[in-house]
């Protein structure tokens, strides 16, 4: 699969960011008792990292004109005028997430997921041996496996990463906002160009396992720390849930847990 290109569903306004979670769900997969016996502390094992999609912000500002302008191109243009005024405030989004990236020091960050989880999968596996991330575009598995030829890859991607509003109560009152994030790593034994190993985390607006934002946490006025905090929480806890899903645990691994909603408040 080339860099992966989201349906037209996936422009749909605010919501929609969440369906598109979703559609990039892949199928789970626990690593057997084979795979881990034949993963040895010699094993050639490939670490590959991608380019996240592009970070979004849906500030919510023009709810009312979106929803005028989206009946009147329902009623003009059946089946497609949801889909315009939908990638109209895509692309609005991707603007504002664009301008907080080069006010702040926002990264993707797969990096800290993937350091997180590597440190523990290599105590369980017995892998010694792990070279510098290698970075590519192209995640088909025929494509790693004529690049890279021998061994395994192991790689990790980020699927989503955005800021959506949460529900307004009154429009006397700020508007308040959440990270949403998605990500997915593999493990693939180039041999046979199988993924002998997977697993997806998804965060929606509703999780509560970091502090609602505000407008001047999406500003710039205070560099994206709340911004990068936020996205950081959800890699820790995507990649504890990535550990569990290779390995069919319930539990783990052995590392600190990730801040409280209550510390990640206070930072």
């Amino acid at each position: 699969m080339s860099r992966p290109t989201y349906p037209l569903a996936c422009l749909l306004a605010i919501g929609l960011a969440i369906l598109s979670l979703n559609a990039c769900s892949a199928n789970r997969i626990a690593m057997t008792p084979d795979v881990q016996k034949d993963l040895k502390p010699e094993s050639q094992i490939t670490i590959v990292h991608y380019g996240p999609e592009p970070f979004s912000i849906y500030l919510g500002e023009r709810e009312g004109r979106a929803t005028a302008l989206r009946t009147v191109l329902s009623m003009l243009l059946p089946g497609i005028g949801v889909v315009i005024v939908g990638g109209m405030e895509y692309s609005e989004a991707k603007e504002v997430g664009a301008k907080l990236i080069s006010q702040s020091q926002l990264t993707d960050p797969i990096a800290d997921l993937a350091a997180r989880f590597l440190k523990t999968w290599q105590q369980e596996t017995g892998v010694k041996r792990l070279e510098l991330p290698q970075f590519t575009d192209d995640d088909d598995v025929g494509v790693l496996k004529t690049k890279y030829v021998n061994g395994y890859v192991l790689d990790f991607r980020t699927l989503s990463w955005t800021i959506l509003p949460l529900p307004w109560s009154s429009s006397f009152e700020p508007r308040t906002y959440r990270a949403v994030y998605g990500a997915r790593a593999r493990l693939v034994r180039l041999v046979d160009k199988t993924v002998v190993g997977q697993g997806t985390c998804e965060y929606d607006k509703d999780n509560s396992l970091t502090p609602p934002l505000n407008l001047t946490h999406l500003d710039g006025s205070d560099k994206g720390i709340a911004v990068r905090n936020a996205f950081n929480t959800l890699a820790v806890h995507c990649a504890d849930s990535l550990w569990q899903q290779f390995f069919g645990r319930d539990a783990g691994p052995d590392l600190p847990p990730p801040p409280s909603i209550e510390k990640q408040a206070l930072r």
